[in-house]
């Protein structure tokens, strides 16, 4: 239904014209009255109405002085005036500045009434159809600065030099006033609905004009209101019902200060979902001032350039590997609690965590052949322990599928043992007379009967073994040659590449780049 206003000083005549056809068979919603242009003027600010019928003379603010202060205040509303005989004038004058049409008030009967307003109707639907395409191409141009923005955040690109004036080099905004709120979540309707909840979408209901975007990455949702004018602000109330995930408001403010007040509102949203928080905040909270701290900004991105997001422990990230690959359950539980505790007293970024996670996750899948799980549900997670708890779920369903897979490959108990022992500390120094002493048995005598039931002798298959899981780590971590040689048991490099060549063909560098190349899907990140 389009919004309607019925401007006419006269009682008698304004109630002959609202009783006069069924507007809502045409389209329209009447929404006020007024007797005077004052009166209406405040209606179109409250209703924003899409045609305004409305008579030229009129008592304290005339019919042509409401359509010229409506379109300087920006509204973009139909006008139908409605004029007497001897006021053609007028009547020109309204034409001129925008009114869609006039009709004599004497000889007005329903069907020049219909007719106008089948001409308007075509009209509203034009425009409306017009604003539908800028508003998916200002998506557009919305979509590849937050892009920009978020990828200077986490310096994806290598650098956050410039960042204070990245809305220079964007794309020219006719709306140059911007507000947002950033939620601990993934589900865009549901951020969009409780945004509007918040008291930010009053712009609907005023003269402003607003285009409306958000931007979802890593289970951050940020939904933002851009507008061409600064407005009343409604502050929030303290714990707005709904809001059951954490999230983090900015009044209006100028554009050009869009990748401060964004990266402010991400740094808290950071600590949030490390301690658990929930609930509705305030950028301007973090520190407690109504604007933004310049120092504090200039220090946090000096730390950032200094030190990457990525300063997890590798020693950590690193060891878990290798006693997954060993299947040892409780030490992965140990490490994976180590690992966690350091990204909450670094307050590593949620997008850093997940992406962390995301690729373990992956990497543990391909170890112990599993097709992997969705990586979806680790991206979506609003709070730090929720995801540690997932993540560790499937750190142990890959562990089962591992061991479920695993088959005797012998007939003979103590080469079974062995074999076991192989793969669960390839990394320690194995030698034949050690699994002799493991199984209790005399060292010739093990090595004949490994050979005979494997159809290897032992250390030949220690070897094989530890090459396979070095593929692994090759073609799915950042491990250097030497660290990957070193996690999977061999005492120095040359070793490790000779070894490796002599089982492959080539050497660990060359393997690297030929999975790089490949661009296999379970490789990419």
């Amino acid at each position: 239904m389009w919004k309607l206003i019925i401007v006419e000083d006269e009682p008698l005549v304004r109630r002959t014209i609202v009783g006069r056809i069924n507007w809502q068979e045409h389209g329209f919603q009447l929404v006020g009255e007024a007797g005077n242009g004052q009166e209406a003027l405040e209606l179109i600010h409250s209703c924003n109405p899409d045609l305004v019928i409305t008579d030229i003379v009129m008592p304290l603010m005339d019919g042509i002085e409401l359509l010229k202060e409506t379109r300087t205040g920006g509204w973009d509303c139909r006008f139908l005036m409605l004029t007497c005989m001897n006021e053609f004038e007028f009547a020109r004058q309204a034409l001129e500045y925008g009114a869609s049409g006039y009709l004599l008030k004497l000889s007005m009967d329903v069907k020049s009434l219909e007719r106008a307003l089948h001409k308007i109707k075509r009209e509203l639907e034009s425009r409306a159809e017009v604003r539908e395409l800028q508003a998916k191409q200002s998506l557009y141009r919305y979509r590849d600065m937050y892009r920009s923005l978020w990828d200077r955040f986490y310096l994806r690109e290598g650098r956050l030099q410039g960042l204070e004036d990245e809305m220079v080099a964007m794309p020219s905004f006719s709306l140059q006033h911007v507000f947002f709120c950033a939620f601990l979540h993934d589900n865009v309707e549901y951020c969009m609905e409780q945004a509007r909840k918040i008291g930010y979408l009053g712009s609907d209901e005023m003269s402003v004009r607003s285009e409306w975007s958000s931007f979802t990455q890593d289970g951050i949702t940020t939904v933002f209101c851009w507008s061409d004018r600064t407005f009343a602000w409604k502050a929030p109330s303290a714990g707005e019902p709904g809001i059951m995930y954490a999230a983090i408001y900015a009044k209006p403010f100028p554009a050009s200060e869009l990748g401060k007040v964004w990266f402010e509102a991400l740094l808290m949203l950071d600590r949030c979902w490390h301690d658990g928080r929930i609930g509705l905040v305030s950028v301007d909270a973090r520190f407690g001032q109504s604007k933004t701290s310049s120092a504090v900004f200039e220090q946090e991105v000096s730390s950032l350039t200094r030190q990457p997001f990525s300063a997890l422990s590798w020693s950590h990230e690193r060891e878990l590997l290798l006693i997954f690959e060993q299947s040892k359950v409780e030490a992965c539980k140990t490490i994976l609690d180590l690992l966690w505790n350091e990204m909450m007293e670094l307050t590593i970024p949620v997008t850093f965590v997940k992406e962390t996670t995301v690729r373990l996750d992956r990497l543990f899948a391909r170890i112990v052949n599993h097709p992997g799980l969705p990586s979806g549900e680790l991206t979506g997670v609003a709070f730090s322990q929720q995801l540690k708890e997932l993540f560790w779920q499937r750190i142990e369903r890959y562990l089962q599928h591992k061991a479920a897979s695993e088959e005797e490959l012998t007939d003979h108990e103590e080469i079974n043992k062995i074999i076991r022992f192989i793969r669960q500390n390839y990394d320690e120094n194995i030698t034949l007379k050690s699994m002799a002493r493991y199984v209790a048995m005399e060292e010739h005598y093990v090595s004949r009967l490994f050979k005979s039931k494997v159809g290897e002798n032992l250390i030949n298959y220690v070897q094989h073994y530890r090459v396979e899981k070095a593929k692994v780590f090759l073609a799915e971590s950042d491990l250097s040659v030497s660290d990957v040689g070193c996690n999977v048991g061999f005492s120095n490099d040359n070793y490790f590449i000779k070894i490796f060549k002599r089982v492959t063909g080539i050497t660990p560098s060359v393997y690297r780049k030929r999975m790089e190349s490949q661009d296999e899907p379970q490789h990419t990140s």
